[in-house]
């Protein structure tokens, strides 16, 4: 073998070993984060007024498929929950059920009312943690 083309692929072998277990190939440390502040902001979220909460459940029964799917379960309890993926279970007491994706235009307002309904203890499924009942 040409002795250049052996010096040249044992410098390509040595750049390649030194740069893989270099120091610059470090994680980036995280920034500073202060645990006091980030659980403040999680435990005192602001909470709808009562008179706030049935406007935001007046809002979520205006959609159209929020209506109907409480048609289709009329005289039932009607609960909302949320899913890990963000989006809104609607859980009437019969079993049936509707889930909405994150992206919905009504799930602003659902989450609001989950919320609040949740921070203030008001609405609450007794059955059904972290639920809160819509209708019923």
């Amino acid at each position: 073998m040409d002795p250049i083309i052996a010096t040249g692929l044992i410098n390509i072998g040595s750049n390649i070993v030194n740069k893989a277990f270099s120091k610059s190939a470090e994680l980036n440390p995280s920034p500073a984060v202060n645990f006091k502040d980030d659980l403040d902001k999680f435990t005192h979220k602001p909470t709808a007024s009562l008179k706030d909460l049935n406007q935001i459940r007046e809002d979520i029964l205006s959609f159209p498929e929020v209506q109907n799917f409480i048609s289709k379960n009329e005289g039932n309890v009607i609960s909302i929950d949320k899913m890990s993926d963000g989006s809104m279970r609607f859980l009437s007491s019969n079993g049936d059920f509707m889930t909405l994706p994150s992206n919905h235009p009504s799930s602003a307002f659902t989450v609001n009312f989950l919320d609040s309904s949740l921070a203030s203890g008001k609405n609450l499924n007794a059955q059904r943690p972290n639920s809160v009942i819509l209708i019923g």
